[in-house]
């Protein structure tokens, strides 16, 4: 890898030339995306969503590493937004005031496990499921009362994303995982 990067304007240096910026857990070569002497580099971000200023800072180190004359393009996957509706029924014996901590409990694991999720993956419900269940063991039982991707509503069910989609919660609403 050394001597490959030592060449530089080849995959291997444009590749660690990419994940040199920091918040970039992985990138995605696509060789030839425009036609000959053309790539396109898709950033994977470490959390939900790739910062814009991680955006630039790695076009300019690609842009340093690759051959003169070359045409790229830097893009980030394309986001899923989801939102969740979740009823819990806690443990008998639980206080009014435990309560909240419970449903601070499961809607932080919630938002863990859908950012757990990699780029392609799937929502697997039961998978969900074992997270809530696990987020306290305060609670006893779930339901899942409503579940939108992209603002519109789902039957319960896996969602399963294309190579080049991510999760990520719904921005435009207030509360995009609401525990009740």
């Amino acid at each position: 890898s050394a001597v490959l990067v030592a060449q530089r304007a080849n995959e291997t240096a444009v590749r660690l030339a990419a994940l040199s910026a920091p918040g970039v857990a992985d990138v995605r070569m696509a060789p030839f995306k425009y036609g000959a002497g053309s790539f396109k580099v898709m950033v994977i971000p470490s959390g939900n969503r790739v910062p814009v200023e991680v955006l630039e800072l790695v076009r300019r180190n690609v842009e340093a590493t690759a051959a003169f004359g070359i045409y790229f393009t830097v893009s980030e996957p394309k986001y899923r937004r989801i939102s969740l509706v979740v009823s819990i029924s806690v443990a008998n014996g639980t206080l009014a005031g435990e309560r909240d901590l419970v449903r601070t409990n499961v809607e932080r694991a919630i938002l863990t496990h859908i950012g757990d999720i990699q780029i392609g993956g799937t929502l697997v419900m039961t998978a969900l499921g074992s997270a809530i269940r696990g987020a306290d063991q305060r609670v006893f039982d779930y339901r899942i009362e409503a579940l939108c991707v992209d603002g519109k509503h789902q039957l319960v069910h896996n969602i399963i994303l294309r190579n080049d989609e991510l999760f990520l919660p719904d921005t435009g609403l207030l509360d995009p995982v609401k525990v009740i």
